[in-house]
């Protein structure tokens, strides 16, 4: 649903009123390099063109009222009142709740997938929407610290800083944006029923926990050589080496990106996404059937590159080529793993 669409169906389900209507986008998280769960860690991502974008206006009350184009949920948040329900979208409208009478309808629709997350993407555009409603401002570490709340605010950080045909390398709460010249291409998402395994957060925390009572000086995995972690072995169990050893290989990949990015050099940059996917399986962890699609869709002349994300794989291709690749992929897959993955296309997208 485009932007005009979403103003013609936010009229007709609440008809025209005085108060102007804002919108707000922002895009699905995709991580290119690095690893964005992890936290004490650099990673690159980008956002797709896959994403949730919100229409609102002023409403004279003090709820905010917030309703789903596809499913029609409508959920209705008192700005003054502790709720219990919708906790991660309540933190947020709660703010607004010194502006009195402050109300307002937001409208959303989402592009992303059912198999893939949007909560992320719902909780930014809908504060973003908020913010322009009330015509205020709000630091960007605020803006972070109230849709992450107790989560990791990294990935929040990437998709507030995203733009389209860049991609952004974020580390701690540092953003900096690369161009990322897709032009004649398209980014191919394949994902499977088979989740990747999800103790490497934990693994990772306690890695660096140990590693910081030996080196106190370091601030984040950015700070550990191959040296130190040779050196401090014996304290650390056989996971642990294996995946920090992963993490130092990507942060000296992701100084080669963003050099070659500089320059639009995207077949090099490609190339460090396809070492990445190697050292996944070699030390990280790479589910048999994110393995299987990996190195498939690699043998296709029209894939530059392709790397585990979430519960399959991300891939680049050449515009034009998706049709065919996805042909060849699902009789594959579906031959050797009894089912047929989820194929979605996208472009890169923006946070507005």
């Amino acid at each position: 649903m485009n932007r005009t669409e979403l103003q013609s169906d936010f009229y007709k389900r609440y008809g025209v009123s005085k108060n102007r209507l804002v919108f707000s986008k922002a895009g699905l998280l995709c991580t290119l390099l690095g690893h964005s769960e992890i936290e004490n860690s650099e990673f690159m991502s980008c956002t797709l063109s896959m994403c949730v974008k919100t229409a609102g206006r002023m409403l004279a009350s003090n709820a905010v009222n917030l309703e789903n184009t596809q499913t029609g949920v409508c959920s209705v948040i008192q700005t003054a009142d502790i709720a219990s329900h919708n906790k991660y979208l309540y933190d947020i409208v709660q703010k607004f709740g010194h502006i009195r009478p402050f109300g307002a309808e937001i409208l959303y629709d989402s592009s992303i997938p059912e198999f893939l997350p949007h909560n992320i993407a719902l909780r930014i555009s809908v504060l973003n929407t908020l913010l322009k409603i009330a015509d205020t401002e709000m630091p960007p570490a605020q803006k972070v610290q109230l849709c992450a709340h107790s989560h990791n605010p990294a990935p929040y950080i990437a998709v507030m800083n995203s733009r389209h045909g860049w991609c952004s390398s974020v580390r701690g709460l540092e953003c900096t944006n690369f161009p990322l010249p897709l032009t004649g291409y398209k980014i191919l998402i394949v994902q499977s029923r088979t989740a990747k395994p999800d103790n490497h957060a934990a693994v990772t925390a306690s890695a660096f926990k140990k590693l910081r009572h030996i080196y106190p000086h370091v601030t984040s995995f950015n700070d550990i050589t191959s040296d130190m972690l040779d050196y401090a072995r014996t304290k650390l169990k056989n996971p642990e080496i294996k995946y920090v050893r992963h993490i130092i290989s990507e942060n000296e990949r992701i100084i080669l990106a963003k050099a070659v990015l500089k320059m639009c050099r995207i077949k090099d940059f490609a190339k460090l996404v396809n070492d990445s996917q190697k050292s996944i399986e070699r030390l990280w962890g790479c589910e048999g059937e994110h393995m299987f699609l990996a190195d498939k869709i690699c043998e296709n002349p029209s894939c530059l590159c392709a790397r585990e994300w979430r519960n399959g794989i991300f891939a680049i291709v050449e515009d034009g080529s998706e049709d065919g690749i996805i042909n060849i992929l699902r009789h594959d897959f579906n031959s050797r793993c009894g089912y047929f993955p989820h194929f979605c296309i996208a472009d890169t997208g923006g946070t507005e």
